[in-house]
């Protein structure tokens, strides 16, 4: 497991370094403040990594019915549709609903996969020339800090961005403007590269990226990048 991300998971679930050895799944009740990672400030959060559970909400009761279902439950079998709708309803009887279930992808160190390609760098003071261009490499807000561009002589052809998700963690956004062969690994080879300028120059930050279950080409350029997939699950009040 990447090491930032792992120390986010610790910050967010507050639990030790030991706590975190712990064999069965992690309840937590306390409050989210703006060290979390942004899908872990959600009135409940779950997060599916190293084979457990990680279950956070700042509602006591709700916490120790989760705990008394599922603190023996085997977390690598954790999202199966049953037990997805026996979380759901118990949330739903303190007024959450799940409005998000979707991979986390989180960096690691193990061979990628990409080609070579050259890209340009973004400087934050730059980021802004790109509004309009993208929906998806910038938030065009404060947490934006840096990013990657491919172009093709005048032609943008990919962008990938960095914002700040948490205390240590920086999300990458990308979008890839042209489908032709000819491109085929960019978007892996972009996400890497702007990946691996993160982890050289951040020593406290890992990049991770974000996207839905049902995105497999977004999943699987992930891969390719050298990300590993971890569950994530958010509830909102209903």
């Amino acid at each position: 497991m990447d090491i930032n991300f792992k120390k986010q998971v610790l910050n967010d679930f507050s639990i030790s370094p030991e706590g975190f050895k712990d064999k069965n799944n992690i309840f937590v009740v306390n409050k989210a403040d703006e060290s979390f990672l942004f899908y872990n400030k959600a009135p409940f959060t779950a997060i599916c990594t190293g084979g457990k559970v990680f279950m956070r909400s700042e509602n006591p009761d709700l916490i120790n019915k989760l705990k008394e279902k599922f603190k023996e439950y085997p977390g690598a079998w954790f999202a199966e549709a049953e037990n997805i709708r026996v979380l759901d309803k118990i949330l739903r009887e303190f007024g959450i609903e799940i409005d998000n279930f979707f991979p986390l992808m989180t960096f690691s160190d193990r061979k990628a996969l990409v080609k070579d390609y050259k890209f340009t760098r973004i400087e934050k003071e730059d980021i802004e020339n790109y509004k309009g261009k993208t929906k998806m490499a910038f938030a065009f807000d404060e947490d934006d800090r840096l990013g990657l561009s491919f172009y093709d002589g005048k032609d943008l052809i990919a962008l990938a961005g960095a914002s700040v998700a948490g205390k240590y963690l920086w999300d990458i956004g990308l979008e890839k403007f042209s489908k032709e062969l000819k491109y085929q690994g960019l978007g892996a080879s972009v996400l890497r590269s702007l990946s691996l300028i993160i982890r050289q120059e951040y020593e406290d930050i890992s990049p991770i990226t974000a996207t839905q279950f049902s995105h497999t080409k977004s999943i699987n350029t992930s891969i390719r990048a050298g990300y590993e997939m971890n569950l994530c699950i958010t509830g909102k009040q209903k």
